[in-house]
């Protein structure tokens, strides 16, 4: 089962020759009337759908771009630090496993010189 356009339906109505104007005026106009309903209702059927879909696009795709800045952008990856005296760059972790290094020499150090 097709369902028939509303557009179609109107010109055929509307390209009735075996009438006269008058009485295509009165006895016509209902029909005409809902084949615009029809028409206008179709509009804003599609008209949501579409809102819809952008809705649904756009919260995608913000959803993506804070997961990305999130997790690429200020993760723990994404801090990267170049040592001195070392020749590759260090990651968040890296770094604080040289600062940790560092300290426990300096307190191990210390604690060597108070015996």
């Amino acid at each position: 089962m097709t369902e028939e356009n509303p557009n179609t339906k109107l010109k055929e109505l509307l390209l009735q020759q075996d009438r006269g104007y008058m009485d295509f005026k009165f006895k016509d106009n209902e029909k005409a009337h809902e084949i615009i309903n029809d028409i206008i209702t179709k509009l804003i059927e599609r008209t949501s759908d579409i809102e819809k879909y952008i809705k649904e696009s756009v919260e995608t795709r913000l959803d993506n771009i804070e997961k990305f800045v999130t997790t690429e952008l200020i993760g723990p990856s994404s801090l990267q630090y170049k040592p001195p005296g070392n020749d590759d760059y260090v990651g968040l972790g890296g770094n604080l496993d040289l600062i940790y290094e560092r300290l426990n020499k300096i307190e191990n150090h210390l604690f060597d010189q108070g015996k």
